[in-house]
């Protein structure tokens, strides 16, 4: 039995994320919210969500090589970002595990469920 997809009612968000990640970094790049796995050419991905804020550690992030930033807009009062290595995509604190999931190849679509 074949399964179908939902489509995210996000989908052209999620895909031009995943366009602007496919200019700026190396396919082999990792996404981390977490700068304590970041390695340096990795993507940080910075949203608030559930009383923590990810998004206070971007320049360190920044500071240990990554190579973008994707960070959810919303509330963030944090220094300005060089539009070269960061990319606002709002609401991305619901859409990261779409995002990751294109950025990896969909691997879920392979399992049998």
């Amino acid at each position: 039995m074949s399964a179908t997809r939902t489509q995210h009612p996000a989908q052209r968000q999620i895909a031009d994320a995943l366009a602007w990640l496919r200019a700026h970094v190396a396919p082999t790049a990792g996404l981390h919210a977490d700068t304590r796995s970041l390695e340096p050419g990795d993507v940080f991905v910075a949203y608030a969500v559930e009383g923590a804020d990810n998004r206070a550690h971007i320049a360190n992030a920044i500071e240990r090589g990554a190579a973008a930033v994707l960070f959810q807009p919303e509330g963030y009062a944090g220094q300005k970002l060089d539009a070269s290595i960061a990319l606002a995509v709002p609401q991305l604190e619901v859409l990261a595990g779409e995002i990751a999931s294109g950025w990896y190849g969909d691997p879920s679509d392979a399992m049998l469920v």
